[in-house]
């Protein structure tokens, strides 16, 4: 049985709580279901009301699972319906993050009880250890109630009794706070608020630590607080009101702090300031502070709002249990995507307390190592979570199980359910539906067919290399190969030798086509490897004695007795063997076409370069030729490939490849048309334009320098970036290329390469024989065709 290899992890729900801005109330409800859910402390708050973007920005920086409306009011009802992507698994039956009714209430997703009973059954039961766990009490009409429900956490009313089991399982200390300043001793006792987030690691936690400016009794300052600190910064809240009785414990805590960050920021001494609105207007937040920030450190002021913590942009930490790579049994169904199999794993050390959890949720997230029959399907889709229920459909899951996530996918899962069952995504399907998220409809076009056809008869991409040699390209151009050639004759034009200098084959001999026992590649080896797949095939050239006309006949229909395939005239075989030169070989299939199978070389060389700078076979998706309408002009991009994208989810490339035709304005105007329908959808999208000539015609960049000085990145390949194994390597024979990035990976990059060699900065514009100006979008810059 077939198989693949999975990276996966289990991690806590990533709620986000809907609460109605300035409701001070729904931030302390949401902080205490917070408190009793493992990862808790992790999961936003999104205010409904606010800035316009603020619900968006929050759900798509969090990257949240579901939503969560804490107060049964229409206004937050609403905002709920505006994610039907995000809705809650069915398999609940009444989608909630509480199910039940009275006393049998319970949270549905997974709680801090296995937590208590594992630290109970391994700590407290047999040991009489002092605890380190400790609960504040504070009346609710305290000022301060709501930072010290966001500080310390508090139970919720629903469920079980989490107050008593905390108290008995965690032998925590009540500590009643009453009107009296917070205990600094506090600072370095563990609170319930501690326990939501134990036993997870981190994906892609920053060291960022400082402290928070404001307020404690401002419903922005306590929710950007509390935000702050669930997107994984080591945060400390510093009051401007109440100073008195929050000021011993806030000094304590900001010392803890620093103690801890200079030990793991390597002699880093920058601390962040965040502000709230009040102490932003001072002008230097840090002012507030006092002498608790020792002389060495160094003060950086962060801007914060709903879309930007610090000087480089929001990001937001991903809390998990500790990662494995399992093994999943794939089941072939034919033509049909295989069926994957996963058993999950255990999650030492707190598998015995998750045992016991019945009827709570938590995600699995899977992120493939190695695809499934890679060139047709994938189990990386990319982060589009308006297709959460798309992409499970086609996974054969509950269709509101399934998240799209950066680094792959999760899948709502019961805790005590120890298998999973998938189907992967057909990669055309997955592509059209992307497309059809921005408007565009897609279908496969001829070319495109040819081409796909032409890259499984060789047996995927990369065995597309042999195509970098420029004499096999010249040899699938001979007139003579149509007919029938000598292999003598086959092998020089794969050598390629002009009549003076080198054969351009030398530059190729450490091309790797196929395992082989000598150190370099020879022409002979290449034109064996295109027998082998049947590029070209062997025969005889036979001469009729009836109408004295020579035709070719293909080894396998070779008999005593040949009938002339021009006249029908049966003769013997026996008396031309010898005769007539020997055998011959001839083009076949698709390669035997007289349209230079639609430029189906070029495309397949594109995608092989596109795939050497992905550094991984999991990481772009590609469709060959398509026809695009709707949304924009009816056109053709001979290829589609999409990069998952860890900002905007997916990024697009659209391309047109040739051999030697050139690049019209036309065929630019359409594809920038589908580029802005595209980008118009929230997806980023690039340009790619190839040709397997040794260069560009100057009305070609003419038209590509007029897109570069609007703005439009663009990624541009001839021979001289397609026939090296990598486009900037150098070819063995000299130096690297000089690029801003010789490694390049992202389009992104590619496209800052093109640039340098091709384009420069945006020019300014002067006439070119033969180049109309204008508007390149309008496909009228040029008159020619």
């Amino acid at each position: 049985m077939a198989t693949a290899s999975l990276h996966l992890h289990y991690r806590p729900l990533r709620i986000g709580f809907l609460v109605r801005h300035g409701n001070m109330e729904d931030v302390v409800d949401a902080a205490r279901l917070n408190t009793a859910l493992w990862g808790g402390v992790f999961n936003p708050i999104v205010p409904v009301g606010a800035e316009p973007d603020c619900c968006d920005d929050l759900v798509r920086l969090f990257h949240v699972d579901v939503l969560h409306p804490v107060a049964g009011v229409s206004r937050l009802e609403e905002a709920f319906a505006a994610y039907p992507w995000l809705a809650w698994p069915r398999a609940l039956g009444e989608p909630h993050l509480v199910s039940g009714e009275n006393d049998d209430e319970q949270l549905t997703a997974l709680d801090v009880l296995p937590i208590m009973l594992h630290y109970w059954e391994h700590e407290f039961l047999h040991v009489a250890a002092a605890s380190q766990y400790a609960r504040p009490c504070w009346d609710a009409s305290d000022p301060l109630a709501a930072l010290l429900c966001v500080e310390f956490g508090g139970y919720p009313d629903v469920g079980p009794d989490y107050v008593e089991a905390f108290g008995k399982a965690m032998r925590a200390e009540r500590i009643d706070i009453g009107n009296a300043p917070v205990p600094e001793t506090l600072a370095d006792r563990a609170t319930p608020i501690h326990l939501a987030h134990e036993g997870l690691v981190w994906i892609q936690r920053w060291p960022e630590r400082g402290v928070y400016v404001g307020r404690p009794d401002h419903f922005d300052d306590i929710v950007k607080y509390w935000n702050l600190r669930a997107s994984g910064r080591g945060a400390v809240f510093w009051p401007l009101a109440h100073a008195e009785r929050w000021l011993d414990y806030a000094r304590q805590r900001v010392r803890g702090l620093l103690r801890r960050h200079y030990d793991e920021a390597d002699g880093e001494r920058a601390i962040r300031i965040w502000a709230g609105p009040e102490a932003a207007e001072d002008g230097d937040p840090a002012k507030h502070l006092g002498d608790v920030l020792p002389d060495a450190a160094e003060v950086v002021h962060c801007p914060l709002s709903h879309a930007a913590w610090d000087g480089l942009g929001a990001r937001t930490a991903v809390p998990h249990f500790e990662p494995q790579t399992v093994i999943a049994d794939l089941e072939e169904r034919g033509s049909a995507a295989p069926y994957v199999t996963l058993a999950l794993p255990e999650q030492p050390p707190w598998q015995a307390a998750l045992r016991r959890v019945h009827g709570q949720h938590w995600v699995v997230s899977v992120r493939s190592v190695t695809e499934p029959r890679e060139q047709h399907y994938t189990l990386s889709p990319p982060m589009v979570p308006q297709l959460n229920e798309w992409y499970a459909r086609c996974s054969f899951l509950d269709p509101s199980a399934f998240r799209a996530q950066p680094d792959g996918f999760g899948v709502l899962h019961p805790v005590d359910d120890a298998t999973l069952h998938l189907v992967p995504i057909d990669i055309k399907e997955l592509i059209a539906r992307l497309l059809e998220h921005a408007g565009i409809s897609a279908a496969p076009s001829r070319p495109g067919l040819i081409a796909e056809r032409l890259i499984r008869q060789l047996g995927g991409v990369e065995s597309c290399r042999v195509f970098k040699i420029p004499g096999v390209r010249k040899l699938l151009r001979e007139p003579q190969a149509h007919k029938g050639i000598t292999r003598k004759m086959a092998e020089q034009l794969i050598q390629d030798k002009p009549s003076d200098g080198a054969p351009s084959f030398d530059a190729h001999r450490q091309l790797h086509i196929e395992l082989r026992d000598e150190p370099e590649l020879e022409p002979q080896a290449v034109f064996d490897f295109l027998l082998k797949k049947d590029i070209l095939r062997p025969g005889l050239l036979l001469l009729c004695p009836n109408c004295t006309l020579d035709f070719w006949a293909p080894a396998d229909s070779l008999r005593h007795q040949m009938s002339c395939e021009l006249c029908g005239h049966q003769f013997g075989l026996g008396p031309q063997l010898g005769r007539r030169g020997g055998w011959r070989f001839r083009l076949s299939g698709l390669f035997g076409r007289a349209d230079q199978q639609h430029g189906a070389v070029p495309v397949a060389l594109t995608l092989l370069q596109l795939q050497r700078t992905s550094g991984s076979l999991t990481t772009v998706l590609h469709s060959t030729a398509l026809e695009l309408s709707g949304a924009c002009p009816d056109c053709e991009s001979d290829l589609v490939v999409v990069r998952r994208d860890p900002h905007c989810g997916a990024c697009f490339l659209l391309g047109e490849c040739k051999t030697r035709g050139e690049i019209s304005a036309d065929d630019i105007c359409k594809l920038l048309r589908a580029r802005d329908a595209i980008r118009d959808a929230g997806l980023d999208c690039y340009l790619i334009f190839s040709k397997t000539s040794p260069e560009f015609t100057e009305n070609e960049l003419e038209r590509f320098r007029q897109l570069h000085a609007d703005g439009v990145p663009l990624i541009l390949f001839t021979a001289a970036e397609l026939d090296p194994y990598h486009p900037y390597y150098g070819d063995g024979t000299g130096d690297a290329r000089p690029v801003p990035y010789r490694y390049a990976h992202s389009f992104g990059e590619l496209a800052a390469n093109s640039a340098s060699l091709y384009l420069g900065p945006p020019p300014v514009r002067t006439p070119v024989p033969g180049v109309v100006p204008g508007d390149i979008r309008s496909g009228n810059s040029d008159g020619g065709p």
